[in-house]
This record gives structure tokens, C-alpha cells and sequence, in this order.
């Protein structure tokens, strides 16, 4: 069993002002007694005995089984190929091969959605990746309140009998593992979770809790502790701050720490790349990459599967754990891919109360009822369940955002508004995309649902063509409609810190969402009023908005809840479209200047670091001007040295100069660059560092640039980070593999080094951390927690179809597992998997083979 850090479960901080809104006096920091682990290949004919391949009678004396079939082959790295005759036979199959890899994460999924975390684990914190808590018992009371019967009734409802069959044919693929284990097969498999009671068989039912907690991914599933935070006070609304510069640090402060998630991903700390390239720079058929950013632990991982139902459904790619359908990949015709979109999708409500009744509130001189939800929660190890009382309105739970200014006072309280929790077509959208036969089928799918809930999309197709659309679900709020509806002060206070989300007044009934008929879901935009791009050289998202899709074409005019245009863009975005812009240019170092599949896997490996590219020059002609620096104090702590210490800067100058501006494993200098950029970063939002060229909406590439380094500081900042490095115990030209890497299968001693860095220092090539990058002597910043995840770089060729493909975590959560870590090993030596898709080339690829029937 594979021994993991405890921060893989537990946010590193809180307020003591929130524990006591959570009703805790402390919060211990703990490991779940879950260690993630799944299985692998031990059912195949090449392992020895595995399942009977018919499964039949009344297990439990249960009622008899559905009747499913189906047929699995894995290929290299793995990969499954499951074909079946139905829908219902490829989500049997999947989902026995699915537990077979990853039975304990996705249980852990399903209870938590279920809301029986604390009944299991206690009361502790935990971390499923982009979803966690303080508190189980927060976790446990919000989902029960959210996660409803109607939720599922709603959801299953709009899904067609072929497609209901899929969802319960996956569902019956993992209880038939589950049985298998509890029987005592697969011995040695699952070790972490194989014991437990909440180990069980799943239905449909389960299912359709695990796709809402997934399309809440991007708004109310991040604000669990905000949710349970939200309780009546015994309070006057405060006075207006004296300094409003201070008041919106504070409030960025307080969301921070109630809404970790949301906000990580709001300042650019995880995210996503994708390009889709045509005709015009291929000279023929498309190229899509893709490569979501999402963690390497928990169950908003991704896992790459084949799904054929002859006639009907032929699709490759990846799903995240417990979706029975691909959810980026290809087929023969088009391939597409997605990265977490700038629209909101959610409004938080400010409610003016009655005088005297903090659960009415006044809305157009009508009386409007908060309604108070009692719940009872198990906990494990105390003797009775504790009762819970959350809050909610008509448009939703009530929230608290974190700060005092957002507190639920004698005379305002806050509530949150959720597209998506209203979002019941997310299964059946991607179910018509896994079954579509061409680009323009796929196009007009997504224009009539609107069910992509929180992603942009590309895609390429054989034709040349290369599509990118943010149609999504996002709250129907125009700018016009969010300044009239602006609360004062407060709605100034949320938008500094998340530009473009409104904050509206809920004693206004106007202020309610617009309904559009051409829209699928009651407000939210219809297709045609979001952003959409067809082109035939290329389109381009690396998770700033749509407005810079192309950059010969700026897309513009959209409403601000959607996302922001003529802004400076993050550093990995403007070496996502510079590295396109060299490769058309013939500067990139690689051949010509036209767009091939093994071109663009050399590109989006490559491991450039922008920041290094723009600045390292005129920082190293600054810093080692001196050769040695007395250190008195760290720019990016802001604790003083005492004694001053003097700093040699002759071996770092010397490894920063001979680094390549690359984060390859082998790449030397670049520790002493991260330290440095760690330490720039907090000059420049200080503002001790300033660019000489400003940003520039006419060249959003290449600006700002050219710093301003006289301030003393950088200096200081170039001392501090010698220090780090130094003091860690490492070299200054120390090889990256030496602090950045992932744990193989003999735990945190295996160490499996990986390419690329991290988001603020410009990479595009993610490894990154959880939080805050802090140096650590022998480990470094590793293991990565996040970065490249599920990558494909999929050609249309005259020769037709080729695709490579990574999971860079490989596809099993279990240490016992040949696929553990075989895939990370090939990630780390930058060997592509050559995906086979067409029926020659899985049979010349198969490596075990396994018929399932029940």
C-alpha cells in the first residue's frame, strides 16, 4: 500500500472566525484512512483465473440480475477496448474494467456525494482534488441538502432508454467487481479499501449523484464550507470600511480560505492547454492536443477507455472517474478537447431580511421565506448523530463568502444562485458527442444543449476544419443587468477579486436571471449569445477567456460573467499562442514551419518556461552585477535575516546563464529561477518591480515586458533565493529531476521525474504542487499533486487516423497494479503511446482479453 502525504487531504489553514462559523474548536490535521488504491489485469487469460465470464442467480438474495455482455481487451499502457452489442453491454464492461483499476477512489466518490463521509472517517478534512472540506460533517449536510431524490429523478428523465441502460450497465459492471472482491477474488488487489463497509455494490442511482457532484465542479461544490458556514448572527451589518483598498485584499483573503478551489483556479494556479490546427497550416487534415490540468490524486482524474458499439458508437479518449461516456477524445472523423472556461456559473443574491425575522426576507414588498434544512449526520466514533441545520432560499443555499462584509447580519443575508445546479443534461450532451459523426453533427449538438458546464472547447476534424465555443451553462446576467442590480459597495468588494462575477440585489425581483426561449434551461444564454470561432488555421485556449481564440482575430462583445477581453493575459497563455506564433514563423528550432502531429508532440513537451525566456537576460545583468549580496530579508516571506548573511552569487549566475529556459528533467539552473521568480512575483504585485512597457491589448503576446529592476529588494530577492535553494540542501545547477517528480510504486523512495513546472513561473508543461511551492530538503517541491493529466495529440492524415496519447499519472490507483505507474514512466521519458483505435491495430496490440456477461 502506497503511503501518501497528509496533504493530499487537508487544506493547510484556516481562520479561527470560520471554525467557530463551522462550529469546531479545532481541526486536527489527519490522513483519511483511505489510501487511494484500485486494480488492474488480473482478469485476463494471460494472469491466471480470474471471474466466471457469466455472472448469474440472486447475489444477497437480491432481485435477479440485468442481463448485460460485453467484451474487454486491453492494449498497451492498459487501455481498455470495450465493445459490446448496446449502450448498456459498453457501460457493463466499462465499468467492471473502471473497478478493476480505481475501485477504491470512485467508492470514496460515491459516499461522499451520498453524504457519508463523516459516518466512516469521522470528522476530519479531506481532499478529493478539485472538491474537499474542512469537515465531513459539513461535506456530508451539504450534498444530502443538494444531491436530492428530484436530482435524480431530473436527471435520469432526460436520458433515453438506450442511454439509461449505459448508466445502469456501468453501475452493474463495478457491483459485479465489488462482489468479486468481497468473495475473496482478486487477492492482493485493493488492499486500502477491499475490507471496508463502504465497499458496496452501486446502481443507477449512485450514478447520476456522481455526474451532478461533477457538473458542480465549478461553482457550488466549491463553496461546501461556505455553505455550512452560512448561519444567522446576532449582528448589525457593518459599517463601510475606512480603506476600500484594504477591504477587497481582505475579502480575496476570506475566499481564499472558504473557497480554496475556486479560487486556485481563478488566479491561474491549475488549468488546462488545447490547440486545434487546419488546413491552412497542416496542408491537409486537422490536428486537436489536448491536455487537461487536473490533479494526479482523488477522483477528478481522467481515465483513457475505447467504447464501440458497432453501428452506433465508435469513440476513444478520456472520462473522469465514474462517467460512463469519453468526455475528451475522437473518433475517425474529428477529435476535440477541453480547458476550464472564465465563465461564472453561478450569482451569489444579497437579501435584504425583514426587521426582526432573519428567515424572511423582502423581495418587491413581498415576503420571501428562508427555509431552515435539518439533517442528521453519522459520525464515526460518536454515539449519537449530530444534527445540522443548514439554510436555504429560493434561488438556493445560503452562503457565507468569507469575510465579515458578507456576514448573515439582523438585516442582510447571502444566498447563491447555480446554472448548473439546475443542469440536468450533462450525460445525455456527451452521449450525443460520443455518438455524432462529424464535426458540423458535433457543433449542432452543443448549440442545442448547452450542457457543457464549466469547459472551452476545440476541435479538428479530417476536413481541416478546427472549431473553439465557450457555450456553456452560464447564468443569463448582462453587464447592463449586473450594474443595475449592483449592491452597494459589496458587489465592488466581490468583483476585485473575481472580476466579472456579480453580485445581485435579491430585494429586486428584475435582478432575477433573464429567460431566453432560445435557451434549453430557464436562465441561462442560449447558444448564440456565447462565444464561437470555425476557422481553418487554428484556435487556441490555455484558460485565459475566448477573447484571444486567435490571436489575428480577438473575440469580443461578450458579456463579463462570461470573461474578460483586452486584459493582460497570464504567462502560460501568452507562451500557449507564442509557441504557435514560432512554429508558422519557423523560429520554434524545429523543421519548416507547417503543423505535423510529431511536431506538436515535440512542442507541447518541450518544457519552455516564458518567464525565463522574457526576463531571465535582463534579470541575470541586474542581479550578478555583485558577487556577493547581503542578505536582510526575504521579499517573498517578509521575514528579515538577522544576522545578515553575505550571499556568493557567482555559482547561480553561473547555472542561470548555461540553463536552457527549459524544465526538462535534465534541464540545471532552473531551482535557483523558480526561487527567484517566487520572489519577483511578490515585487511586482507589491509594486516594488514595474514594466517599463505596459501591457498592451494591440500585442497581448509581448507585453509587459522589459522590468524595471533598480528597486533594492531585487536583489534581496536573488540572495533569498540562493538561500532557499542552498539551505534545502541542493545545488544551484541541480538536474529538475532531483525536487520535481511523482512517487512510483515503492512510495515517495521511487521517485519518477517528470517534465515541466509550474503555471506561475510561464511553464506549459505543468508539474505543479498543491498550494503554495514550498522547497523541502531531499523531497524539493515533489511529488506533483497537478499539470498534465490526460494528453492526446490526434492527426487526421491521408494515411488516416494517428493518435498519441498520455495519462501521466497512468490508469490505476493501486500500488498492486501492472498499470500503477507504467504509464508515468513512458510520460517521463517522452514516449508516446501510439493509441490503437482501428481493429488491426488492437489486435496486433492486445494484451489480455476478457468477455463479461451477466
Amino acid at each position: 500500500m502506497e503511503a501518501y502525504p497528509d496533504s493530499f487531504f487537508h487544506e493547510r489553514a484556516s481562520m479561527s472566525i470560520l471554525l467557530r462559523r463551522l462550529g469546531l474548536a479545532s481541526l486536527a490535521v489527519v490522513t483519511l484512512p483511505v489510501l487511494f488504491a484500485a486494480c488492474g489485469d488480473d482478469d485476463s487469460n494471460a494472469a491466471g483465473p480470474g471471474p466466471n465470464p457469466v455472472e448469474g442467480g440472486t447475489p444477497d438474495g437480491e432481485a435477479p440480475l440485468e442481463p448485460f455482455k460485453a467484451s474487454v481487451r486491453r492494449t498497451s499502457m492498459g487501455v481498455p477496448h470495450v465493445k459490446a452489442d448496446d449502450l448498456g453491454g459498453v457501460g457493463y464492461g466499462y465499468g467492471y474494467v473502471f473497478a478493476e483499476d480505481n475501485l477504491c477512489i470512485l467508492e470514496e466518490e460515491i459516499l461522499t456525494v451520498r453524504g457519508e463521509r463523516a459516518k466512516y472517517f469521522g470528522d476530519v478534512a479531506y481532499d478529493l482534488g478539485n472538491t474537499g472540506s474542512r469537515s465531513n460533517v459539513n461535506s456530508d449536510a451539504v450534498y444530502r441538502m443538494l444531491a436530492t431524490p428530484e436530482v435524480i429523478a431530473k436527471s435520469r428523465a432526460t436520458l433515453d432508454t438506450e442511454m439509461q441502460a449505459m448508466v445502469r450497465g456501468y453501475a452493474a459492471g463495478v457491483s459485479r467487481y465489488v462482489r468479486e472482491i468481497k468473495a475473496g477474488q482478486h487477492e492482493g488487489r485493493h488492499a486500502a479499501c477491499r475490507n471496508e463497509p463502504w465497499v458496496r455494490t452501486i446502481n443507477d442511482e449512485d450514478m447520476y449523484l456522481r455526474f451532478y457532484k461533477l457538473a458542480l465542479l465549478g461553482s457550488s461544490a466549491n463553496f461546501i464550507d461556505g455553505i455550512a458556514a452560512a448561519q444567522p448572527l446576532n449582528a448589525h451589518v457593518a459599517p463601510p470600511p475606512a480603506n476600500l483598498e484594504k477591504a477587497k485584499t481582505e475579502v480575496g483573503k476570506g475566499l481564499a480560505e472558504i473557497a480554496p478551489k475556486f479560487m486556485a483556479y481563478r488566479n491561474g494556479e491549475v488549468g488546462s492547454n488545447m490547440y486545434a490546427f487546419g488546413s491552412e497550416v497542416t496542408g491537409g487534415g486537422g490536428i486537436q492536443f489536448g491536455n487537461p490540468h487536473f490533479p494526479w490524486f482523488g477522483g477528478e482524474r481522467l481515465y483513457q477507455v475505447h467504447l464501440t458499439v458497432p453501428g452506433k458508437m465508435d469513440i476513444q479518449g478520456a472520462s473522469l472517474y465514474g462517467v460512463p461516456i469519453v468526455l475528451i477524445g475522437f473518433n475517425e472523423n474529428f477529435a476535440w478537447s477541453h480547458t476550464v472556461s472564465t465563465a461564472y456559473r453561478f450569482t451569489p443574491y444579497a437579501l435584504t431580511l425583514k426587521a426582526g425575522d432573519q428567515l424572511t426576507y423582502i423581495q418587491d414588498d413581498v415576503e420571501k421565506k428562508i427555509t431552515p434544512v435539518d439533517l442528521s449526520i453519522e459520525v464515526k466514533g460518536e454515539g449519537a448523530p449530530r444534527a445540522v441545520r443548514l439554510y436555504k432560499s429560493e434561488y438556493g443555499p445560503m452562503i457565507y463568502l468569507g469575510n465579515s462584509a458578507f456576514d448573515w447580519t439582523l438585516e442582510k443575508a447571502f444566498t447563491i444562485r447555480d446554472a448548473n445546479a439546475e443542469n440536468f443534461r450533462l450525460i445525455k450532451h456527451y452521449a450525443r458527442w460520443n455518438m455524432a459523426k462529424n464535426l458540423e453533427e458535433f457543433a449542432k449538438i452543443q448549440a442545442e444543449e448547452v450542457a457543457v458546464p464549466w469547459v472551452n472547447t476545440t476541435a479538428a476534424d479530417k476536413e481541416g476544419n478546427t472549431y473553439y465555443a465557450d457555450i456553456t451553462v452560464v447564468p443569463n446576467v448582462t453587464d447592463t443587468h449586473a450594474k443595475s442590480c449592483e449592491v452597494f459597495l459589496l458587489s465592488g468588494l466581490l468583483s476585485a477579486n473575481a472580476p466579472g462575477l456579480p453580485l445581485l440585489d435579491g430585494s429586486k425581483k428584475e435582478c432575477d436571471w433573464k429567460i431566453d426561449p432560445a435557451s434549453p434551461q430557464p436562465g441561462i444564454f442560449p447558444a448564440s449569445q456565447l462565444p464561437k470561432v470555425e476557422r481553418k488555421d487554428w484556435v487556441v485556449n490555455c484558460n485565459d477567456s475566448y477573447w484571444l481564440t486567435n490571436t489575428k482575430a480577438p473575440v469580443t462583445g461578450f458579456p463579463k460573467i462570461v470573461g474578460r477581453e483586452q486584459y493582460q493575459q497570464t504567462l502560460r497563455s501568452r507562451l500557449c499562442h507564442q509557441q504557435v506564433l514560432d512554429r508558422v514563423a519557423g523560429t520554434d528550432g524545429l523543421a519548416g514551419t507547417n503543423v505535423t502531429a510529431d511536431l506538436v508532440k515535440q512542442i507541447v513537451l518541450g518544457s519552455r518556461v516564458f518567464s525565463a525566456e522574457k526576463f531571465k537576460e535582463e534579470v541575470l545583468l541586474s542581479v550578478c552585477a555583485q558577487p556577493t549580496i547581503s542578505l536582510t530579508r526575504d521579499p517573498l516571506t517578509g521575514k528579515d535575516v538577522t544576522p545578515a548573511e553575505n550571499i556568493s552569487t557567482a555559482a547561480a549566475c553561473s547555472a542561470l546563464q548555461a540553463w536552457d529556459n527549459r524544465n526538462n528533467p535534465d534541464s540545471k539552473g532552473s531551482l535557483v529561477w523558480d526561487e527567484l521568480w517566487f520572489r519577483l512575483e511578490a515585487l511586482i504585485t507589491s509594486t516594488k518591480i514595474s514594466f517599463t512597457v505596459p501591457f498592451n491589448a494591440a500585442d497581448p503576446v509581448n507585453t509587459p515586458n522589459t522590468m524595471n529592476l533598480g528597486a533594492p529588494e531585487v536583489q534581496q530577492a536573488f540572495a533569498a533565493a540562493i538561500r532557499s535553494v542552498t539551505k534545502a540542501g541542493f545545488a544551484v545547477d541541480a538536474p529538475r529531476s532531483a525536487f520535481s517528480w511523482r512517487a512510483g510504486k515503492g512510495g515517495l523512495g521511487d521517485r519518477i521525474p517528470v517534465p515541466g513546472g509550474f503555471q506561475r513561473t510561464g511553464n506549459f508543461t505543468i508539474a505543479q504542487v498543491d498550494g503554495v511551492p514550498t522547497l523541502q530538503p531531499d523531497t524539493g517541491y515533489g511529488p506533483m499533486l497537478y499539470g498534465n493529466s490526460y494528453m492526446q495529440v490526434i492527426a487526421f492524415t491521408p494515411s488516416g487516423l494517428d493518435a498519441s496519447t498520455f495519462v501521466t499519472y497512468s490508469l490505476s490507483t493501486d500500488p498492486a497494479s501492472p498499470q500503477y505507474d507504467d504509464y508515468s514512466r513512458a510520460y517521463s521519458q517522452k514516449q508516446w503511446l501510439k493509441a490503437a483505435f482501428v481493429e488491426a491495430d488492437i489486435a496486433a496490440d492486445t494484451k489480455t482479453t476478457l468477455d463479461l456477461q451477466q
